[in-house]
């Protein structure tokens, strides 16, 4: 699905202003309490999308411990 880029959802992901979109750094958020924390968000509902989205950079950075959390 190709983005529209003109409605609401689109410009507020592009400016990165958007709350449903959240981009963690597995460099520096490496640890297992940086998962727990990132992960006791995850309960909360969109504020404006249908989804919450959580993109990890470098998630081969994290900790064993920190990986399996994030897969509870």
């Amino acid at each position: 699905l190709e983005p529209c880029n003109s409605c609401n959802a689109c410009k507020e992901i592009t400016s990165g202003a958007s709350l449903d979109v959240m981009e963690i750094d597995g460099a520096s958020h490496r640890g297992i309490d940086d998962i727990k924390q990132s992960a006791d968000s995850v309960g909360y509902c969109p504020s404006s999308g249908k989804y919450k989205i959580y993109l990890i950079d470098e998630v081969h950075m994290l900790t064993k411990e920190a990986f399996n959390a994030l897969l509870k």
